[in-house]
């Protein structure tokens, strides 16, 4: 079992009776991405991130990334370069400098406070890997409680 340190509130939010908890779905990406995300600044990596079908989220989502002092950027921001063996590896074109590509794709609802949402991380073939997270409503905040790795390289 793996406990995360990170959690987000949803106290900005006010359920309305019949509201759908969808309104959470950006807070659990969130979450998401922060387990893939190092918890310091790694020499010449810059971080692409992308929402469900490699879609960019809203330029204004990165800000909630800020206290972590990474280079973040959208996912449309990316290089996909293929080399000589047919492998692919992720680029800054701005800068040159190796990336890495993190995907959350859209919660999946098991119940109105527990949620399953899968992330993807891929720098190139041989650094890669694929998480499902069961993330739960505990005190008003979303938090970990389960990771599962699905594959990894």
């Amino acid at each position: 079992m793996h406990w995360s340190c990170w959690s987000v509130s949803s106290a900005r939010f006010k359920e309305r009776p019949g509201t759908p908890p969808r309104l959470d779905d950006d807070l659990i990406r969130e979450l998401a991405f922060r387990e893939f995300l190092p918890q310091r600044r790694e020499a010449g990596l810059v971080y692409f991130l992308a929402f469900e079908k490699g879609a960019d989220p809203p330029k204004s989502y990165l800000g909630r990334f800020s206290n972590l002092k990474l280079r973040i950027r959208l996912r449309s921001q990316a290089k996909v370069v293929e080399s000589a063996d047919s492998s692919q590896w992720i680029f800054d074109p701005a800068t040159g400098e190796p990336g890495v590509l993190i995907t959350v794709d859209n919660p999946r609802w098991i119940d109105k406070t527990r949620v399953e949402v899968t992330g993807r991380r891929y720098q190139g073939p041989l650094n890669a890997s694929r998480k499902t997270y069961e993330i739960q409503k505990v005190n008003g905040k979303w938090k970990t409680i389960r990771v599962t790795r699905r594959a990894e390289s």
